[in-house]
């Protein structure tokens, strides 16, 4: 049997599960704000071995994501957001952006 895989279309800036877009194995997902204004924690069904993220094409950005067993970044999660997490930057300053949109499937 395949492992299972989970997909989410994450707003920027509100840091939910868009709802409008099919969600599968993402319980949730968080932004703990403050210093990590940038940072989305996930909560999935399963462990992801890999994952992969695309910003919408009007938002020039790049996708950091850690997955098991680096806790390097998911150590900044809280519980139960522990699964995944996902750092944004734009792509033409390096800074930290708060406000994009992307999408990620998890594998």
């Amino acid at each position: 049997m395949a492992e299972p895989r989970g997909y989410a279309h994450v707003t920027g800036g509100a840091g939910t599960v868009d709802t409008n877009y099919p969600s599968k194995g993402v319980i949730g997902v968080v932004k703990p704000g403050g210093a990590d204004s940038n940072l989305y924690c996930f909560d999935l069904t399963f462990t992801p071995k890999t994952a992969v993220g695309s910003p919408f094409i009007n938002n020039s950005a790049v996708i950091a994501i850690v997955t098991p067993p680096n806790s390097t970044l998911t150590s900044s999660c809280e519980e139960p957001h522990r699964d995944a997490a996902v750092r944004i930057y734009g792509s033409n300053t390096g800074t930290a952006a708060n406000d994009v949109n992307f999408q990620i499937v998890f594998e």
